[in-house]
C-alpha cells in the first residue's frame, strides 16, 4: 500500500470542522486526530452525542451505510490507538511484515505436507478401510479392490507409528489452517487501512456537506416563522 501523504490538509483550515472537533473533544476527551475526525462526522449526522436517539432520522440510507463503514474504521483506529498518518503507516508496516513472516512459514508447512503426502494418504486409506480385513476373513465378496488398496497402504506405513503420524498430520493441518486464516485477516486489515487513507478526505467533505445542509434547513425554518 502506498504511504499516505503526511499532511491532512483541510482538517484545521475549515472552521466548521474545527468547531465539530472542539465539540467532539469536549464530549470525547480521549479522541485525537483520525479518531476525533471520525467521531466528529458521526456527531454531525446525529448518530452519537446529544439527540442521537431522535425519532426522526437525520441521515439517508446512503449516509447510514457510510456511517456503518466509518464506524468500523473508527473502531479499528480506536483499537490500535491510531491518531496520525504516521501511526497508521507504522501499523501497515507491522501488518505487512507479519504477513511476510507467515507466508514464509506457510511455504515450510506446505513443503512438509508435500513430503509427507504419501504417508498421510496411506494413513487415510487405512483409516477408511479399517473394516476390510475383517470382512475379508468373513468371506465377504466384492471387496478385492478395497483389500488391495488397504494392503498397499499398509506397506507404505510399515515402520511408522500410526498414532504418532496421525497426531503429526493433525498438528500440521491445524497450523496450515491457522496460518492461512491469519494471512486472510491481515490482508483484510491492509485493505481497511487503505480505505481509511482514502476515506479521511471524504469524511472531511461529508462533515462540511452535512453542516451546510443543516445550516440551510435552519435558514429555511427561520424564514418560515418570520
Amino acid at each position: 500500500m502506498k504511504q499516505m501523504n503526511k499532511s491532512t490538509a483541510g482538517l484545521q483550515k475549515d472552521i466548521s470542522i474545527y468547531v465539530l472537533l472542539t465539540i467532539c473533544q469536549i464530549c470525547y476527551p480521549k479522541a485525537k486526530g483520525f479518531r476525533a475526525l471520525y467521531l466528529s462526522w458521526m456527531y454531525a449526522l446525529g448518530m452519537i452525542g446529544k439527540g442521537h436517539h431522535s425519532a426522526t432520522p437525520k441521515i439517508s440510507k446512503e449516509q447510514l451505510a457510510l456511517f456503518k463503514q466509518y464506524k468500523a474504521q473508527q473502531a479499528y483506529l480506536d483499537k490500535y490507538g491510531i491518531d496520525t498518518v504516521e501511526q497508521l503507516n507504522d501499523r501497515v508496516m507491522d501488518v505487512t511484515s507479519r504477513i511476510a513472516d507467515l507466508e514464509k512459514t506457510r511455504v515450510i508447512l506446505n513443503a512438509k505436507k508435500k513430503h509427507m503426502r504419501p504417508m498421510y494418504e496411506a494413513l487415510s486409506t487405512v483409516e477408511r478401510l479399517s473394516d476390510i480385513p475383517k470382512l475379508k476373513e468373513m468371506g465377504t465378496d466384492g471387496i478385492d479392490d478395497e483389500m488391495a488398496d488397504y494392503t498397499e497402504a499398509s506397506k507404505i506405513l510399515c515402520g511408522w507409528d500410526q498414532d504418532e503420524l496421525r497426531s503429526e498430520r493433525s498438528r500440521l493441518y491445524t497450523m496450515l489452517s491457522d496460518t492461512n486464516a491469519e494471512i486472510r485477516e491481515l490482508r483484510k486489515e491492509q485493505d481497511l487501512c487503505s480505505t481509511i487513507c482514502h476515506d479521511v478526505p471524504r469524511i472531511e467533505t461529508a462533515i462540511n456537506d452535512q453542516l451546510r445542509n443543516q445550516q440551510m434547513q435552519n435558514e429555511h425554518r427561520e424564514e418560515y416563522y418570520r
